[in-house]
Formats: structure tokens, sequence, C-alpha cells
């Protein structure tokens, strides 16, 4: 299967990457008023600002399927989105389904970097700290049963 598509865009070769860039640097087709994406049926022009979503969306998932498992069980171990979790529940309920048993201070790392990838989140300082999911689906089944 080729990489290769058909880009209007000038001085574009027609790989993927290209694409992408030249969406970036002019979203705008240079053969109509168009924004890419509406000329290129990427995007619903009637229906514009679901594709803002979508694409979080999308990206979400994309980050939830970079977890090791033992992330993956940790970031489960959260109830679905919108309800929070005190941090030593969170805790005691990792300790619970994890064969492996990594450190807090593992765990903290870990919870930060799906603070960072948008899939979670935290709220609290100290003893208060809490966290809740801001993903409902997974892209696999539950690892916790």
């Amino acid at each position: 299967m080729s990489n290769v598509v058909d880009c209007p865009m000038p001085d574009c070769d027609g790989s993927f990457d290209a694409v992408q860039a030249a969406k970036r640097i002019n979203p705008a087709c240079p053969h109509c008023e168009a924004t890419w994406g509406e000329c290129h049926g990427q995007v619903d022009p009637e229906q514009p600002d679901d594709a803002i979503p979508a694409a979080e969306r999308e990206e979400r998932q994309r980050s939830l399927s970079r977890l090791t498992y033992e992330q993956r069980l940790l970031f489960e171990t959260l109830p679905e989105e919108g309800s929070w979790l005190q941090s030593e529940e969170l805790h005691a309920t990792y300790d619970e389904v994890s064969e492996q048993g990594k450190s807090r201070r593992t765990r903290r790392n870990w919870l930060q970097k799906m603070q960072h990838y948008n899939l979670i989140e935290k709220g609290g300082e100290g003893r208060g700290t809490k966290y809740r999911r801001l993903v409902t689906q997974t892209p696999t089944d539950s690892l916790v049963g």
C-alpha cells in the first residue's frame, strides 16, 4: 500500500508527511476559499465544530494505547468518566489488582504522564489529591475485572 496521496498543494511530493505539513502551513485550499479539510472531504463544512472534539477523542485514544500494561491497570482503577477517586483509594485498588506492585513514586509519575496525555484530571494537593478519567472508552477490553 502506498503512502502517496494526490495533493493539490504546490511543492508537495504527495507523501503523507508532506501533505500533513502542507495542511499545517497553508490550511486554505489553493483552488477555492474553503479550508483544506473542507475542500478535500475531511471536515464537513456544515459541522465544523465536530472536527475538534473528534480529533481530541482520537488523540486521547492514541495516548491510551501508548500506556504499558501496568499503566493501563492504574488508569482502569479509576471509575468511568466524571467520578473522582481519592489518591489513597486509587493506590489501594491498584495494589489489589497489580501483580508487580510498582512503587507509589512510580505511580505518581505515571499519573503525571496520564495528565499530560489528557487522559485524567487531578484535583487537590497532598492527602486531598483526587483523580478522574477524561476518557470513557478503551481501545481494548478492560484489564481490571
